[in-house]
């Protein structure tokens, strides 16, 4: 949309650029693990955080294959190869409700750690190595943003780095 002109700016991540728009980061945040409150406990190394060689033992819940999130999640679980009948979910809320149930676990941004409070889940945050997912706001290269932008994208920013307090 940014790129047709329908909307000023956008907020994402992106894996790959495109000539027609610029990106600035906002905020590096890092993966963390959803699963049903204690599945994970076992799993966790001494500083509290999930590896990735533990997550390939377990069943996880998947965002669309084209979703930069998961795109990132596969790159780090590789050379194990995702599987294939995984659950696919378009929606963060869906995957923390359904680890919630037990049906596996889901890699998110830190973010979601302040939607997971409402959920009978824990979150841990993924390490060896911690991986972290960029968020940039997109823009039309060479047209300048509304006065408006600039502080819609400061507190956006902010908002999503104190969701993100909450991982373990």
């Amino acid at each position: 949309m940014v790129e047709r002109g329908e909307v000023d700016v956008g907020v994402g991540v992106l894996l790959c650029e495109s000539p027609a728009t610029t990106r600035e980061l906002l905020l590096r945040l890092p993966l963390v693990a959803v699963g049903a409150r204690g599945t994970l406990t076992a799993a966790l190394n001494g500083r509290g955080t999930l590896s990735w060689a533990a997550l390939r033992a377990r069943p996880l819940l998947a965002l669309p294959a084209d979703n930069a999130i998961q795109q990132l999640v596969d790159a780090r679980l590789a050379p194990a190869l995702p599987r294939e009948d995984r659950p696919v979910f378009a929606h963060l809320h869906t995957l923390i409700a359904m680890a919630e149930a037990g049906q596996g676990v889901a890699v998110l941004p830190a973010f979601a750690a302040s939607t997971c409070r409402r959920y009978a889940v824990d979150v841990h945050r993924m390490g060896q190595p911690m991986v972290t997912m960029e968020f940039f706001s997109i823009a039309r290269r060479g047209v300048p943003l509304t006065p408006a932008a600039a502080p819609l994208l400061r507190a956006l920013a902010q908002h999503l780095g104190r969701s993100a307090t909450g991982a373990a």
